[in-house]
């Protein structure tokens, strides 16, 4: 387990270990987790139990003895019992060597393995301790290999906005994409009579109208504008003569 982490984690359970009895909230809760513990004794407490009392967590937490539990209270009692628990979860989880692994998802070895190091991070919780985000992480069996979970599975599994594009276009390019396939081809303006000039060319011939004369291009029956104009007003002249 990340070595920051785990300093900032004891400091803060040996100052819970101060009190003198659990807060009233999570009482039952720890009573629970202890008794469920003892019970089902895994590997953590397999490993370190037996030698928790020379360790120098033992003593950061309060280094309890017999004559304390012969004055003490029943949810003092539970407190007392925790201490050698959180020492053996502690000593698995941020020891030397292997014992850092805790965090790791690539199958590396680590005595304490992330679920059971998620049962105790979980634990520690519920009376207040504030998980770091790579604690959250182990807590909700994430990879974490950066700041944030969120931040850390990206890199974990590669997508990345950028580096996403590296493979392959990103979402927005398959959607330009794939609308430029089903969009009919459209010509611009006088595209169409460009190719239609080039098409002649090549082949050797020329449009109908190119290169005549303007007289000798075909006029419609009706003319222009002002022959129309004047053919009416003589035919109106004509009707009046006779008239």
């Amino acid at each position: 387990m990340s070595k920051a982490a785990g300093t900032v984690r004891q400091q803060w359970l040996a100052e819970f270990f101060t009190r003198k009895a659990p807060p009233r909230d999570v009482a039952t809760t720890i009573a629970r987790f202890v008794t469920g513990q003892i019970l089902t004794m895994p590997e953590p407490l397999r490993r370190s139990m037996g030698g928790v009392r020379q360790t120098r967590l033992f003593e950061l937490f309060g280094q309890p003895d017999p004559d304390a539990a012969a004055k003490n209270t029943v949810p003092g009692l539970w407190m007392l019992a925790l201490v050698p628990i959180a020492v053996a979860y502690e000593l698995e989880m941020t020891g030397d060597g292997d014992h850092r692994n805790t965090w790791r998802t690539d199958g590396t070895y680590s005595p304490c393995s992330r679920k059971d190091a998620g049962t105790w991070l979980r634990f520690t919780a519920e009376p207040g301790y504030p998980l770091s985000p790579i604690e959250q992480a182990v807590v909700d069996e994430i990879p974490c290999l950066g700041d944030s979970p969120e931040a850390a599975t990206d890199t974990y599994t590669g997508i990345r906005g950028d580096d996403e594009k590296e493979g392959g276009t990103d979402a927005g390019d398959d959607a330009v994409s794939q609308e430029d396939q089903e969009a009919p081809d459209q010509e611009e303006p006088g595209q169409a009579e460009g190719a239609r000039t080039q098409g002649h060319a090549e082949a050797g011939t020329a449009p109908a109208d190119a290169g005549a004369p303007d007289d000798a291009k075909p006029r419609s029956a009706a003319g222009s504008p002002d022959q129309a104009s004047t053919a009416t007003a003589e035919a109106c002249d004509i009707e009046t003569n006779l008239e």
